[in-house]
Protein backbone atom coordinates (compact mmCIF):
# COMPACT_ATOMS: atom_id res chain seq x y z
CA UNK A 1 0.00 0.00 0.00
CA UNK A 2 1.05 3.89 -1.07
CA UNK A 3 0.00 6.69 -0.14
CA UNK A 4 2.54 8.84 -1.39
CA UNK A 5 2.44 8.10 -5.13
CA UNK A 6 4.58 5.22 -4.73
CA UNK A 7 8.02 6.89 -2.65
CA UNK A 8 7.18 4.27 0.54
CA UNK A 9 4.98 1.05 0.51
CA UNK A 10 3.10 -0.50 3.24
CA UNK A 11 2.91 -4.62 2.99
CA UNK A 12 -0.78 -5.46 3.43
CA UNK A 13 -0.85 -8.87 5.40
CA UNK A 14 -3.96 -11.31 5.34
CA UNK A 15 -3.73 -13.67 8.22
CA UNK A 16 -4.71 -16.46 5.76
CA UNK A 17 -3.17 -17.74 2.38
CA UNK A 18 -4.76 -16.61 -0.62
CA UNK A 19 -4.83 -16.13 -4.81
CA UNK A 20 -6.01 -12.57 -5.44
CA UNK A 21 -8.15 -13.19 -8.82
CA UNK A 22 -10.15 -9.39 -8.51
CA UNK A 23 -10.33 -5.95 -7.01
CA UNK A 24 -13.04 -3.59 -6.46
CA UNK A 25 -13.29 -0.03 -4.94
CA UNK A 26 -16.77 1.60 -3.04
CA UNK A 27 -17.13 4.08 -0.30
CA UNK A 28 -13.38 4.44 0.06
CA UNK A 29 -13.07 0.63 1.33
CA UNK A 30 -11.04 -1.72 -1.24
CA UNK A 31 -12.02 -5.50 -1.52
CA UNK A 32 -9.88 -7.97 -2.57
CA UNK A 33 -11.64 -11.03 -3.88
CA UNK A 34 -9.28 -14.21 -3.75
CA UNK A 35 -10.20 -17.60 -5.05
CA UNK A 36 -11.63 -18.81 -1.62
CA UNK A 37 -12.22 -15.73 0.68
CA UNK A 38 -12.79 -11.77 0.04
CA UNK A 39 -11.15 -9.27 2.40
CA UNK A 40 -13.15 -5.58 2.75
CA UNK A 41 -10.31 -3.50 3.78
CA UNK A 42 -11.21 0.20 5.31
CA UNK A 43 -9.24 2.75 4.80
CA UNK A 44 -7.37 2.58 8.00
CA UNK A 45 -6.25 -0.93 7.13
CA UNK A 46 -8.28 -2.37 9.08
CA UNK A 47 -10.33 -5.60 7.44
CA UNK A 48 -12.89 -8.64 7.57
CA UNK A 49 -13.15 -11.34 5.83
CA UNK A 50 -15.66 -12.94 4.01
CA UNK A 51 -16.40 -16.82 2.46
CA UNK A 52 -18.49 -16.26 -0.57
CA UNK A 53 -19.68 -19.41 -2.89
CA UNK A 54 -17.09 -20.17 -5.52
CA UNK A 55 -17.98 -17.48 -8.63
CA UNK A 56 -16.28 -16.16 -11.67
CA UNK A 57 -17.88 -12.63 -11.27
CA UNK A 58 -18.80 -10.22 -9.06
CA UNK A 59 -20.83 -6.59 -8.71
CA UNK A 60 -21.70 -4.59 -5.90
CA UNK A 61 -24.44 -2.85 -5.66
CA UNK A 62 -23.24 -1.47 -2.66
CA UNK A 63 -20.34 -2.04 0.43
CA UNK A 64 -22.78 -5.23 1.51
CA UNK A 65 -25.26 -6.09 -1.78
CA UNK A 66 -23.37 -8.14 -3.90
CA UNK A 67 -24.94 -10.21 -6.99
CA UNK A 68 -22.24 -13.15 -8.14
CA UNK A 69 -22.24 -15.42 -11.23
CA UNK A 70 -20.60 -18.97 -11.80
CA UNK A 71 -21.34 -22.89 -11.71
CA UNK A 72 -22.91 -24.69 -9.22
CA UNK A 73 -22.97 -28.72 -9.52
CA UNK A 74 -25.90 -31.43 -8.90
CA UNK A 75 -25.56 -33.88 -5.96
CA UNK A 76 -23.33 -36.00 -8.36
CA UNK A 77 -20.58 -33.83 -8.80
CA UNK A 78 -20.40 -33.58 -12.25
CA UNK A 79 -23.74 -31.99 -13.91
CA UNK A 80 -22.87 -28.19 -14.23
CA UNK A 81 -25.43 -25.76 -14.09
CA UNK A 82 -25.05 -21.89 -14.19
CA UNK A 83 -25.57 -19.89 -10.89
CA UNK A 84 -26.39 -16.41 -9.45
CA UNK A 85 -25.92 -15.89 -6.07
CA UNK A 86 -27.17 -12.87 -4.13
CA UNK A 87 -26.00 -11.45 -0.65
CA UNK A 88 -27.32 -8.37 1.41
CA UNK A 89 -25.03 -8.62 3.86
CA UNK A 90 -21.23 -9.01 2.59
CA UNK A 91 -21.48 -13.32 2.28
CA UNK A 92 -22.72 -14.23 5.70
CA UNK A 93 -25.94 -15.34 3.41
CA UNK A 94 -25.96 -16.24 0.46
CA UNK A 95 -29.35 -17.10 -1.76
CA UNK A 96 -29.17 -18.93 -4.87
CA UNK A 97 -30.76 -19.76 -8.35
CA UNK A 98 -29.38 -22.10 -10.46
CA UNK A 99 -30.15 -22.93 -14.04
CA UNK A 100 -29.91 -26.25 -16.16
CA UNK A 101 -27.46 -26.88 -19.13
CA UNK A 102 -30.14 -26.21 -21.91
CA UNK A 103 -30.25 -22.71 -20.36
CA UNK A 104 -26.87 -22.01 -18.88
CA UNK A 105 -24.04 -24.55 -17.88
CA UNK A 106 -21.96 -21.01 -16.51
CA UNK A 107 -22.40 -17.63 -16.65
CA UNK A 108 -19.28 -15.91 -17.74
CA UNK A 109 -19.66 -12.15 -17.26
CA UNK A 110 -22.30 -9.38 -16.00
CA UNK A 111 -22.21 -5.91 -15.52
CA UNK A 112 -24.20 -2.88 -14.50
CA UNK A 113 -27.13 -1.60 -17.24
CA UNK A 114 -27.90 1.39 -15.37
CA UNK A 115 -28.72 2.24 -11.65
CA UNK A 116 -31.13 -0.40 -11.42
CA UNK A 117 -30.38 -3.29 -13.83
CA UNK A 118 -27.61 -5.42 -14.09
CA UNK A 119 -27.23 -8.03 -17.61
CA UNK A 120 -25.18 -11.60 -17.13
CA UNK A 121 -24.27 -13.32 -20.23
CA UNK A 122 -24.92 -17.50 -19.07
CA UNK A 123 -23.57 -20.14 -21.76
CA UNK A 124 -25.84 -22.97 -22.26
CA UNK A 125 -25.40 -26.66 -24.70
CA UNK A 126 -26.52 -25.01 -27.83
CA UNK A 127 -26.37 -21.21 -27.11
CA UNK A 128 -26.37 -18.04 -24.94
CA UNK A 129 -28.67 -16.25 -23.00
CA UNK A 130 -28.63 -12.90 -21.34
CA UNK A 131 -30.29 -11.97 -18.37
CA UNK A 132 -31.42 -8.55 -16.97
CA UNK A 133 -32.22 -8.49 -13.38
CA UNK A 134 -33.76 -5.58 -11.89
CA UNK A 135 -33.43 -4.39 -8.23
Amino acid sequence: MTKNGGYSWKMFQTPVSDTFTNIFFFDEKTILQGQNKIFRIEKNGKFDIATPPSMFKMYFININQVIGVGQSYSGQGFFSMGAIYTTNDFWNTTQKKTFGGTVAFTFTTLDKKNDHEIMMIGTGIKRSAVFNIKF
